[in-house]
């Protein structure tokens, strides 16, 4: 027998914040419609106390009908049709947007004085193509016009279309049915074979047995078609059915628009924009009657995309007159936008405060949009992934509340915490709205909790895109093959496909240009067209003295960033870096793991146009062959490059040729800031940060021994790197929030650190607050979880006083700073505190140390070299139950004295004298003074 379920969708439980609970069920991403029903939100109960209660200001739709329907409580309702009416449990309001139309949602003012229980469901059913321009309507149709029968032992509701040989007041241009029912005593029914295309059961309250198979409260079952289905009803349960004829093609939601042409969608969109810029006088859009708030088109500045959604909490005021406003953080994916609705978006259970209240302990109920991408235009899984907050968590630095953020953020769920990725970018959310919990505020844009930071994604299609070695002493050509060999990418943003052609292969050394220390490894050299090759680090590292460059340290000459840009302002058609493990700090699988599949950048002014057409590396091996077989000795010519005065060689007849096919996916990615204010200076700000990203989920790239329980897992989970740094950001967010300070706590959760620290980068050039206004700052990127040591260790040691600071604090631990022993990995300038640096702002960096209470320097360093070679942006860095976390709570609790003993002061920590940012900082606090 076939079965007759074709798909289950677990509706996807929110607690928005004030006990407001939403369960999402479609769109979802292996379903977005059943029949037209595009949207279905299940809301509530929430209970609101007197006085309390929700307001949704005037927002547009077009192209769809919605309807509400409640089990508990009450709605009124506004629009640009003329309708000022109150929706009660069992009526239908059937609201058609066709070319658009203008509501407001909020509670009525006799149930926010009383207070009120608020249950029920929101539904968005699509207009067919030939109604989507139709005029706008509204239907209000109560209780007793809509037709109740006995549907096997329940009570049905028919809300609308024609079923069971009952016809509903409320028609639509396509074929749909829509139905209440409760099963009071239980009941058993069929939907025939016949009764629609597309058929589904939700299970509001209560269970139903299917084939044979139980489904409970939260279900939607999707039924196949052509088969007769028969449904047994569990007491005491509420049912929602709802068919419809497959509807006439693709959908795309934007925002609180629906539409078959993405023209509709980007016509609706400016007609807003500009109805709010002209007053509402002469436009496509207007205000209902009565009304004077709206909420503005997320997206209009592309800089202000987090913008307000203007619904507010409890008794009603004027906009100015409220301190607090409930926000609807807005996020693209792409090209989506998130679907709002009442229910999607939220109430929540506390008042919105006046300006002249004091109580700053009351805390508005952030919430959520998501972006729901429709039809062949869907480009992301429906965010089912948001994990709950914590509970009961202390306000002291546990072992117990570090593994609790650490693991939730580490989880499979959220599929490596790639950027711009709906999972993803679901982990921001959940660290945004545990930053709430704990007590901050928002501090991102437009009053939100987030900072949207454009990018482009740009993913090379193996199949077609690759690197041949041409000149070869055999005669034959030299394929490269991607991942084993070698990887491949380019940084420009304005094409799909570039191609490369017999481009010259020079080697430049280092590929370093350093007027600071008389080096240039570019002199008297035309590279335009040909494609450099270049060794990893610096020379200092090569020579291992402290005669040049920074000795065994490495300087910003040696990162690989630092190489590839240098090569596009020489001209070079491409730049190739020679992976060596050791100079590198990671193995050759960190390189391709790391440059394999989808690639992210900010998106650039000029789209990239000024890089090279390609960028690479390549292995040792591939590298010596090459040599060799180009007359030069791989190792000799390593030897000359660490020398002053080394003069590039090029490379025999080796010629490069390639192409790149690539997809380029525009879409934004977020900061998530939180701010603590301060009592006395709140204008004067500590700063604490990490990444909260990682590589996201990369199909096919799996590692791990066939015994380890995660072999052939293609999830980058990143527990350590830096689901422990967010952790930390939390719990010191937490203990900070339990007290007044003078000074306010900046907390910033940066995403794109592993595509080059750029959403550091992009705070740190678009900043909230005047970073001559920050005081200091502590970042926390991947804490190993190697048990207590007797050290930390600065990352960059012999910068600032804060190291002083710290030093102090570790001293009541019976622990020491310590330098970092491997400088030469150039760690100081592979995490997100060097952005702030270069604008010179004071940054601590310090990490666990290696010398364990429990074995000594020998386990603690085979702890850390198994991390790097093993787990290091591996699927493998995944977090486990035995983590022996004490030696991360005596770490982070340090970093919190050292932040806590800043923010209740009044010394502003300085930079050591001739430290290579000291000028950056007195020209920033200069600027400050108005000097």
């Amino acid at each position: 027998m076939i079965d007759p379920v074709d798909l289950v969708i677990e509706a996807r439980a929110r607690d928005l914040g004030g006990g407001f609970k939403v369960r999402r069920v479609l769109p979802f991403h292996k379903r977005r419609m059943v029949g037209p029903f595009i949207f279905f939100d299940h809301f509530g109960p929430i209970e609101y106390p007197p006085g309390k209660g929700f307001d949704v200001r005037s927002h547009p739709h077009i192209g769809l009908a919605t309807v509400t329907y409640l089990f508990e409580g009450a709605i009124a309702h506004k629009d640009t049709v003329g309708s000022d009416i109150t929706i009660r449990p069992g009526a239908v309001n059937w609201m058609v947007a066709g070319r658009g139309i203008v509501h407001s949602e909020r509670t009525p003012d006799k149930e926010r004085a009383s207070g009120m229980r608020m249950h029920g469901i929101q539904t968005w059913v699509a207009l067919p193509k030939t109604h989507e321009d139709c005029p706008p309507s509204f239907a209000h149709h109560p209780k007793e016009t809509l037709p109740e029968f006995d549907l096997g032992g329940a009570r049905a509701q028919l809300l609308a279309g024609e079923a069971w040989g009952h016809r509903s007041p409320v028609e639509f241009p396509w074929g749909i049915w829509y139905l209440g029912l409760t099963a009071t005593d239980g009941a058993d029914f069929e939907i025939p074979a016949d009764a629609a295309d597309e058929r589904a059961v939700y299970v509001a309250g209560g269970s139903v047995d299917i084939a044979g198979k139980n489904y409970s409260d939260g279900s939607m079952i999707i039924l196949r078609p052509g088969q007769t289905v028969q449904v047994a009803v569990a007491p005491n349960s509420q049912l929602m059915l709802a068919g419809g004829q497959t509807m006439d093609g693709p959908r795309i939601i934007d925002w609180n628009l629906v539409a078959s042409r993405q023209d509709m969608i980007d016509e609706a969109r400016a007609g807003w924009t500009d109805s709010i810029a002209r007053n509402w006088r002469d436009t496509r859009f207007s205000l209902p009657d009565g009304e004077d708030e709206y909420i503005p088109l997320p997206g209009a500045d592309r800089h202000k995309r987090s913008s307000l959604h203007a619904v507010s909490c409890g008794a009603r005021a004027p906009v100015s007159q409220h301190r607090h406003i409930l926000n609807q953080e807005i996020f693209m994916m792409r090209t989506f936008w998130p679907a709002v609705s009442l229910l999607a978006l939220a109430a929540c259970a506390d008042p919105a405060t006046p300006a002249d209240e004091t109580d700053t302990n009351q805390a508005d109920a952030n919430v959520e949009a998501e972006a729901e991408g429709m039809g062949q235009s869907a480009s992301f899984e429906d965010s089912e992934l948001i994990l709950p907050l914590p509970e009961n968590t202390s306000t002291e630095i546990t072992a117990e509340d570090i593994g609790t953020r650490v693991a939730t953020l580490a989880d499979d769920a959220y599929e490596g915490r790639g950027p711009g990725s709906e999972a993803g970018e679901n982990s921001a959310l959940w660290i945004a709205r545990e930053m709430e919990r704990v007590g901050l505020e928002p501090g991102g844009e437009d009053g939100g909790w987030f900072q949207t930071v454009g990018m482009v994604e740009q993913t090379l299609d193996e199949s077609v895109s690759g690197m041949t070695i041409n000149g070869l002493s055999s005669g034959e050509p030299m394929e490269l093959t991607l991942k084993e060999d070698a990887v491949l990418w380019t940084k420009r943003q304005n094409g799909t496909e570039f191609a490369f052609d017999d481009s010259e292969l020079v080697f430049v050394g280092y590929g370093v240009v350093a007027p600071e220390y008389d080096w240039n490894d570019y002199e008297d050299l035309d590279v335009e067209g040909k494609t450099v090759v270049m060794l990893v680090n610096d020379p200092g590292f090569a020579r291992d003295t402290d005669d040049l460059f920074n000795g065994k340290a490495m300087t910003y000459y040696g990162r690989w960033t630092y190489k590839f840009e240098e090569a596009a302002r020489q001209g070079a058609t491409g730049a190739i870096v020679i992976h060596e493990t050791e100079p590198a700090s990671y193995p050759w699988e960190v390189v391709r793991n790391s440059w394999s599949g989808a690639q992210a950048d900010l998106v650039r002014g000029d789209g990239g146009a000024s890089r090279t057409t390609f960028e690479s590396w390549i292995t040792r091996d591939v590298a010596e062959t090459l040599f060799t077989d180009a007359g030069l000795d791989f190792e000799e010519m390593k030897s000359a490059a660490k020398e002053p005065g080394f003069e590039a060689v090029d490379m025999g007849d080796l010629t490069v040729t390639g192409n790149i096919v690539q997809t380029v996916d525009t879409m934004d990615s977020r900061n998530v800031v939180g701010v603590l204010p301060g009592t006395e200076r709140p204008d004067e700000y500590v700063l604490f940060t990490a990444h909260w990203d990682h590589l996201g989920k990369k199909t096919e790239e799996r590692t791990g021994a066939p015994t380890e329980d995660f072999y052939q897992d293609d999830i980058f989970n990143g527990a350590v790197d830096n689901a422990t740094g967010s952790a930390a950001l939390l719990e010191i967010a937490e203990a900070m929030a339990a007290e007044e300070h003078p000074r306010s706590g900046l907390f910033v959760a940066v995403t794109l650190e592993e595509s080059g620290l750029l959403g550091s980068a992009y705070y740190a050039d678009n900043p909230t607050v005047p970073l001559n206004k920050v005081v200091a700052g502590i970042n926390m990127d991947g804490m190993l979880p190697v048990g207590r040591t007797r050290e930390m260790v600065v990352v960059g040691y012999g910068a600032s006083e804060l190291e002083d600071i710290l030093e102090a604090k570790l001293e009541a631990q019976d622990r020491v700073v310590e330098p970092d022993p491997r400088p030469e990995a150039g760690s100081f300038y592979r995490s997100d505190h060097i952005s702030f640096a270069k604008k010179g702002v004071p940054m601590l960096y310090a990490d666990g140390g290696i010398d364990k209470r429990d074995g000594g320097i020998a386990a603690g360093r085979a702890a850390a070299d198994t991390y790097t070679a093993q787990r290091y942006h591996k699927p493998m860095d995944e977090y486990s139950e035995d983590w022996n976390l004490e030696g991360m709570v005596e770490d982070v609790t340090a970093l919190y004295e050292v932040g806590l003993e800043i923010i209740n002061s009044d010394d502003w920590p300085t930079w050591y004298e001739g430290n290579e940012f000291e000028a950056a900082r007195e020209a920033s606090l200069s600027e400050a003074d108005g000097e």
